[in-house]
């Protein structure tokens, strides 16, 4: 999801370093009172990590921890995150720890997940379920693909009867829709790499 930031770096770098900073804004994904545990900039130096390319979230591979990019810190600072609950993940929507449509929709996907994961827990793990995917929701109001992707992950799950095997499916889902909005963006990044080539020969 960071694709379109790369590409225009890329093009502006070596003409315009100042600029750089103006394109990543312009570019990036602009996903508890208690806020999510800092990996500091250490961790990570660089969006490009020994020819891998890092997005601005994942699912870490204990299965039990969502990781994002903190955007506030950006350019001057890689900072990572980790959202365990849903309080975090709600923390990370309001503070705009993730920014951008399409992260928001990501990162409350898996607000979902971490949902179905604690939910196995509770007494009444659908009433957990319902309620907490409800809080994320409210969460950022007006961010239209936050509430789209809440709704497209539970409905996706409403069939699932058992706690764990809506773990399943809700993750299943969850990493669709980060799939699906990492080739939107490569390709928001792609075509607006021409876009800016051509202006700038313009100009």
């Amino acid at each position: 999801m960071v694709e379109c930031w790369i590409l225009g770096t890329r093009f502006w770098e070596k003409r315009a370093p100042r600029f750089c900073d103006l394109i990543f804004v312009i570019c990036r994904l602009t996903g508890g009172k208690t806020g999510p545990r800092v990996h500091g900039p250490t961790e990570l130096q660089n969006m490009n990590v020994d020819g891998k390319d890092i997005r601005p979230i994942w699912l870490h591979d204990d299965e039990i921890t969502v990781r994002v990019i903190d955007q506030r810190r950006l350019p001057h600072e890689f900072v990572i995150l980790d959202i365990t609950t849903v309080d975090d993940c709600i923390h990370s929507l309001q503070d705009m720890v993730v920014r951008g449509a399409p992260l928001i929709g990501v990162t409350a996907a898996y607000g979902v997940y971490l949902a179905s994961l604690t939910a196995i827990t509770q007494t009444d793990p659908d009433t957990f379920f319902n309620n907490a995917c409800r809080r994320i929701k409210a969460a950022r109001p007006t961010a239209v693909n936050l509430i789209w992707a809440v709704d497209r992950v539970t409905t996706a799950v409403a069939s699932a009867t058992d706690p764990r095997e809506r773990v399943r499916k809700v993750r299943i889902e969850a990493a669709r829709i980060a799939e699906e909005e990492a080739e939107n963006c490569r390709n928001i990044g792609q075509h607006g790499v021409s876009l800016i080539e051509t202006l700038h020969e313009q100009k």
